[in-house]
């Protein structure tokens, strides 16, 4: 597996980024989560974009759900799983919105976020079913 994300052109339109992600190599997983390859050490995907990288989640919002690349809000993970890009599994909110969904879904502790890496990895590692 390649350590560097793919880099795609500097001006992209939303229905270029659409075809993109239609095409992009992708890891499924039987809870359906498109599953990013290259990531970021906390677990996020990770794609080079207008010269810098990116989460891949937030690139999927933008292009399925309508956030604005520059906007404050946040595209956030219905199924708990940084490295998926499945728009179907995100929502769009504030900050507020995701700490009080990882405070309802008890991922938040007094020091902050719970660490990708231990159980839950494995949990993904065990769902992949599929490599496209």
């Amino acid at each position: 597996m390649q350590t560097r994300p793919p880099i795609i052109p500097l001006s992209l339109s939303t229905e270029d980024l659409k075809d993109f992600f239609g095409r992009v190599y992708k890891i499924r997983t039987k809870r359906g989560c498109w599953e990013w390859p290259y990531r970021r050490q906390d677990g996020y995907g990770k794609l080079w974009l207008l010269g810098k990288d990116h989460r891949v989640h937030r690139l999927s919002a933008v292009a399925f759900l309508g956030l604005d690349l520059h906007s404050p809000l946040c595209s956030l993970h219905k199924c708990d799983n940084p490295p998926c890009f499945n728009f179907e599994h995100l929502f769009i909110g504030t900050n507020a919105d995701n700490i009080k969904d990882a405070i309802n879904k008890g991922k938040f502790l007094n020091r902050g976020f719970k660490s990708f890496v231990g159980a839950r990895e494995m949990d993904i590692i065990e769902d992949a079913t599929e490599i496209e």
